[in-house]
């Protein structure tokens, strides 16, 4: 049997079809294999994940209290259409924790949060390929062409970044050679032309064909798992950046000199990573999002990304017109227990700490690159929230969907939309599935064909506006 990946050629025996032998394991046919595969039949790559006891799961799940689960439409809606504080409806979960969950709920909860795991985990595992890194850079470090040697240094700088991270790394050997073999593999997608600067070195660019453009999307994706929680965490910075030259004054003219709301920032990453559920999982069923985003600013803060304005916390912390944030964060990320003992260092509330975002060249580069990885997954989703206005009355969801994969096709195909591969099929899928949880689009069946019409919520163009404006506030225009 011979399995093939765009990066390696694995060379397998085929498995014995049937009941095996007594006494014969499938484990044994492994061993077996791996005896082959040393005779010079080639090299296979095996991931083992850390087992888990499925019983005890189910035992530790059953212990604890789940509350019911809330719908994306009234975690979100308040937040877009009332434009309420991020975090302010999740008083609304408090509340409903003391309600005992219906078995079936409970079940489908459960199952779900163990598939979601599983994928979680998955992800987490998966080895980084040289085509991956390749593709991601070409397409949102250096769009417009880039040459080999800058190329080649970008390369080592992100395999690099990946390994601090502890992923895990499918290739081995010298940086300027993998290069080459991944652009070997990617040359249908990449543009190579010669260069008459940096001493005749050729200069790499991504085919802006449709085709190539949406394969390089599908080898770039195979690293949006490493940096999504950094990557939410900037666009969400340009988001909160943006309010809050609204709600001053005298706004700055340079929005980095705005001071940004640890607290703020993190409740409002909380929220586009709900929004965008169908897209990312940037934490497991077990890690609270909070947990993990604030991981993400404490790692953007260790990369000098973002830095602590001290000078500026005595006067914004004791100013009298400063409303304090509805709601700290959750229980999880509570850095004393109970136990610890009153005089520790810990012992005080934790204060809000305020933010500023590095002017630095090498710093903006990456600032830059992580709103990018997100920008096709937004792009498609503000194009879907246009496309809605179009609505005028109810449609078969087949017929909806194509009509917005080729709304979507046609921005690309004539250069209007600025991320062509914002118009691959899956983002088109996940983008109804979304505005259907999020009560955008109402679903019936009629003559068992499911149909879809605009929710009353959203037939005021002023909430469709209102959509609309709330994605493209997390978008680099």
């Amino acid at each position: 049997m011979i399995i093939s990946n765009p990066d390696l050629i694995y060379l397998i025996p085929s498995i014995p079809q049937g009941k095996p032998k007594k006494n014969e394991s499938w484990w044994g046919i492994a061993c077996g294999v791996f005896r082959m595969l040393r005779k010079n039949y080639g090299c296979v790559r095996v991931d083992f994940n850390q087992p888990f006891s499925l019983k005890e799961y189910l035992d530790t799940q059953r212990s604890r209290h789940i509350p019911p689960p809330v719908s994306l439409e009234n975690a979100l809606m308040p937040y877009i259409i009332s434009a309420q504080p991020d975090g302010q409806f999740e008083e609304q979960e408090e509340e409903e924790m003391d309600r005992d969950v219906p078995d079936e709920l409970f079940r489908r909860h459960l199952i779900n949060n163990l598939a979601k795991h599983v994928l979680f985990t998955a992800n987490k595992s998966s080895a980084i390929m040289s085509t991956h890194i390749v593709a991601c850079l070409l397409l949102y470090r250096h769009r417009q062409g880039v040459v080999l040697s800058k190329l080649v240094e970008d390369f080592f700088n992100m395999k690099e970044e990946i390994l601090s991270r502890d992923f895990d790394l499918g290739f081995s050997g010298n940086s300027e050679d993998v290069v080459m073999r991944a652009l070997h593999l990617l040359e249908k997608c990449v543009n190579v032309t010669s260069s008459a600067n940096r001493n005749g070195e050729f200069t790499i660019s991504p085919n802006q064909t449709v085709p190539a453009l949406f394969e390089l999307n599908f080898y770039s994706n195979g690293l949006f798992h490493v940096f999504i929680p950094d990557a939410v965490i900037v666009c969400s910075i340009l988001s909160l950046q943006r309010e809050l030259m609204t709600e001053t004054a005298h706004p700055p003219k340079d929005r980095s000199s705005l001071l940004l709301s640890q607290e703020r920032l993190i409740h409002k990453a909380a929220g586009l990573s709900q929004f965008l559920t169908n897209e990312v999982a940037v934490a497991p069923p077990c890690q609270t999002i909070y947990q993990v985003l604030n991981d993400a600013v404490t790692r953007l803060i260790q990369y000098g990304v973002l830095y602590v304005a001290e000078e500026d916390q005595e006067e914004l912390s004791s100013s009298p017109t400063e409303e304090p944030w509805p709601k700290k964060f959750s229980e999880p990320l509570s850095w004393r227990s109970d136990e610890e003992d009153e005089d520790s260092d810990f012992g005080e509330e934790q204060r809000d700490r305020y933010l500023k975002v590095s002017l630095s060249a090498e710093h903006q580069e990456f600032f830059i690159f992580l709103q990018r990885l997100l920008s096709p997954v937004l792009e498609a989703y503000s194009g879907a929230a246009v496309f809605v206005h179009s609505l005028s009355q109810p449609v078969p969801e087949s017929d909806y969907t194509l009509r917005l994969f080729k709304y979507l096709l046609t921005r690309t195909e004539r250069g209007v939309a600025a991320y062509g591969e914002s118009a691959t099929h899956y983002l088109v899928k996940n983008t109804v599935k979304t505005f259907k949880e999020l009560g955008v689009l109402k679903e019936r069946r009629e003559n068992r064909v499911t149909v879809l019409e605009l929710s009353s919520t959203f037939r005021p163009q002023a909430n469709r506006n209102k959509l609309l404006q709330y994605i493209l506030s997390f978008t680099l225009l």
